[in-house]
C-alpha cells in the first residue's frame, strides 16, 4: 500500500492531544480520518490492534520500518497496515516509536468515540509525514509488506487447556514459559481491559525486548482498569520480550477465548519458577461481583 494512493475518503479529522503512555517527541503529530460507511466488529479491531502494539513492542524503540507492515487476526476481515513514505529527498526515517505514538493515539480515539470503521491516521515529524496507519477490511493479497498473522481463531486458545477460575497456559513457541492465572469474579467491562493492555504494551515498546524486566503500571483510558506487573527474582532474567507476550496470551487465549473479563492475577513462570507476578484489576476498588 502506498499512503498517496489511500482510498480512504478524508473524513471526520480529529483532534486527538490526549495520550496516557509514552511522551511524543518534539515535532511529532498524527492525524486521523474516518470513513463511517466501511464499519468493522469491535472485538476484531481491539484483538488486531493488539497484535499489532505486541508486534511493534518486539521490534524496538527506534528500529527504523522500511517498506510496509500487515497485521490481521483469522477470523476477522479487518487487519492494520502501515507504510513508510519513500522516495522523497526531504522524507524522516518511520520508526517503530513513531507508529506506536500514532497507533495509540487512533485506537484510543476509534474506542472513545465508537467508530469501529476504517480509519487513515498519518504521521508527520517536523511537519514532513513519516507514514501512515489503516484499519480497514482485510485484503485476500498483502503486495511485499512484512506480514504478521495471528493463529488466533476467534478468541480460541493454541494448544491450550483454558480453564476457570484458574489454570496455566504455555507459550507455543517457548514450552518453558507458562503463565498461571486466577480470576477473583469482580467484572471489568471488556473495553477498558483492552485499552489498559494496549497502554501496558505501548509502555513497555520504549524498552529494546531484551531489557530485563522491573516493573510495568499502566491504566485503562477512563481510568478504570489497571495493569501492573513486578520482577520476583532478578536473577531470573526476565526480559519485556517474555511480559508483553504473557500479556498478549493472557488476553488473547485465556480472556477471549472464555469471554470472561474479570480481575485477574497472575504468575509469569519459567519450568514451573516464578520470575514475576501481576495483575489486571478494577482501580479505585469500584468492584462488581458476580
Amino acid at each position: 500500500m502506498n499512503g498517496s494512493k489511500i482510498s480512504i475518503p478524508l473524513l471526520l479529522p480529529a483532534n486527538i492531544s490526549t495520550l496516557a503512555a509514552p511522551t511524543p517527541p518534539p515535532g511529532f503529530e498524527a492525524e486521523i480520518y474516518y470513513d463511517t460507511s466501511k464499519t468493522f466488529n469491535p472485538l476484531g479491531v481491539y484483538l488486531c490492534a493488539l497484535d499489532f502494539m505486541y508486534a511493534l513492542a518486539q521490534k524496538g524503540w527506534n528500529t527504523i520500518l522500511n517498506g510496509g507492515y500487515t497485521v490481521w487476526v483469522n477470523g476477522f476481515d479487518v487487519e492494520i497496515d502501515v507504510e513508510s513514505e519513500e522516495g522523497s529527498i526531504s522524507s524522516l526515517p518511520l520508526e517503530s516509536s513513531h507508529i506506536v505514538l500514532g497507533f495509540y493515539k487512533t485506537i484510543v480515539d476509534v474506542s472513545t468515540q465508537s467508530r469501529f470503521c476504517e480509519v487513515l491516521t498519518t504521521l508527520w515529524l517536523h511537519r514532513r509525514q513519516v507514514g501512515t496507519i489503516v484499519i480497514e477490511k482485510r485484503k485476500l493479497e498483502n503486495g511485499g509488506s512484512d506480514i504478521a498473522n495471528s493463529s488466533l481463531v476467534n478468541g480460541f486458545p493454541r494448544n491450550n487447556t483454558v480453564t476457570y477460575p484458574s489454570g496455566r497456559v504455555f507459550d507455543t513457541d517457548e514450552h518453558d514459559f507458562s503463565i498461571s492465572y486466577t480470576y477473583s469474579g469482580v467484572r471489568i467491562n471488556s473495553k477498558d481491559i483492552f485499552l489498559a493492555a494496549l497502554d501496558a504494551l505501548a509502555t513497555a515498546a520504549q524498552f529494546s525486548p531484551d531489557s530485563a524486566f522491573r516493573s510495568l503500571n499502566a491504566i485503562s483510558i477512563s481510568g478504570d482498569c489497571v495493569i501492573n506487573m513486578l520482577e520476583d527474582d532478578s536473577s531470573s532474567k526476565l526480559n519485556y520480550s517474555f511480559v508483553t507476550k504473557a500479556l498478549r496470551i493472557l488476553l488473547m487465549d485465556v480472556m477471549v477465548h472464555l469471554r470472561i473479563f474479570e480481575e485477574i492475577t497472575l504468575q509469569l513462570e519459567w519450568r514451573m519458577l516464578k520470575m514475576a507476578e501481576g495483575s489486571i484489576k478494577l482501580a479505585n476498588h469500584r468492584t462488581t461481583v458476580q
